[in-house]
């Protein structure tokens, strides 16, 4: 077994951002800053969306969509099962109950046939998370939303910069969601942004963020219950020349996503030897980045650690990706789970 010479992921920091993190932190704006505005802006644009709110972790982030858009206890939020965590986590939160479907087997999305489904009356919103960069079918997924009135939240935490049918990952939604953990296109170290088209959700959240301030302008005032999810100027001036970089990351990343899936280890040891195996895909009309390179979904059966050894040997970094979040820790047996599309029995 080699040493990995292609990685899962690694942050993409040069000597400038470094100095400017360094100037930062000679200065008196350490939190809610000039920074602060300045990185949310580089949202606005790279998405076409007015409003953006920096928060300190995309999980928090989905935290927000959740409160701003009053879901609730008895409320249904369906998610995909082949997702992180801190999906069905954001639901959990306010009390609402996470329900599981199925996905694509190609985009690892969720499936539009799945999720209507799984709708019923309770259902109050959907979160399409794109997984490992790769656009979900937002436009059926639109479709679904309009149709049965419900809220729409784009996780596009692993997609910064993807575009679907020549409009940016983040647009199509009611809300969308973005994190800057070390493993993603861009850091901060922790942070995260949310965009909204509506005035009145992006206030709100812009409020919960910081302990429920008042809009009013006065430093003490609260009118809610609110959170410390701010991010700081630290963070936010990283995250500023991460953000003048995106295009130059970005063709990085997938040139190591083709030196990956170009290696021929890997692609003719793979399938032969080590069960069936699928390639996380988009249309030639889609431009996905994914930031741990190629996502590649393997039935593992009992054959998992030889896949595993093919990519390694290959000199690709790999391993396995998450469980699904129905027979998660934490998740699997609990009142708030109703899994659907064949993920399992009904344990609601």
């Amino acid at each position: 077994m080699t040493t990995p010479h292609i990685p899962l992921s690694a942050p993409d920091i040069t000597a400038p951002e470094i100095e400017a993190v360094a100037a930062t932190l000679r200065s008196p704006h350490l939190s809610l800053g000039p920074r602060l505005p300045e990185f949310e802006a580089t949202f606005t644009a790279l998405t076409g969306v007015p409003h953006a709110i920096a928060v300190s972790s995309g999980t928090a982030a989905l935290h927000l969509a959740m409160l701003a858009l009053n879901i609730t206890a008895g409320d249904e939020v369906i998610v995909p099962s082949f997702t992180f965590i801190a999906a069905a986590n954001a639901i959990r939160y306010v009390g609402a109950t996470p329900i599981f479907v199925d996905i694509d087997p190609l985009t690892l999305n969720l499936s539009p046939t799945a999720v209507e489904a799984a709708i019923t009356p309770r259902t109050r919103a959907i979160i399409a998370v794109h997984t490992f960069g790769i656009p979900a079918n937002m436009p059926a997924l639109v479709a679904l939303a309009q149709r049965h009135n419900l809220f729409l939240i784009e996780d596009a935490c692993e997609a910064i910069g993807a575009i679907l049918n020549t409009n940016p990952i983040g647009a199509f939604a009611d809300i969308a969601v973005f994190a800057f953990y070390p493993n993603k296109q861009i850091t901060t170290g922790e942070g995260g942004m949310i965009v909204t088209r509506d005035p009145d959700l992006a206030a709100r959240m812009r409020s919960l963020r910081n302990q429920g301030r008042s809009t009013s302008g006065h430093w003490l005032q609260h009118t809610e219950l609110g959170y410390n999810y701010r991010l700081s100027d630290i963070a936010c001036t990283l995250g500023i020349g991460q953000m003048q970089r995106l295009p130059e990351i970005l063709a990085r990343r997938e040139n190591r996503d083709g030196a990956a899936g170009g290696s021929q280890s890997l692609r003719h040891r793979s399938v032969a030897r080590d069960g069936r195996v699928a390639m996380g895909q988009s249309s030639r009309r889609d431009r996905h980045r994914l930031p741990r390179g190629r996502a590649v979904a393997v039935e593992f059966h009992r054959r998992g650690r030889a896949a595993l050894s093919v990519a390694l040997d290959a000199g690709v970094a790999a391993r396995g990706a998450v469980h699904p979040r129905s027979i998660g820790a934490g998740l699997r047996g609990r009142q708030a789970l109703r899994i659907h599309a064949g993920l399992g029995a009904d344990e609601s």
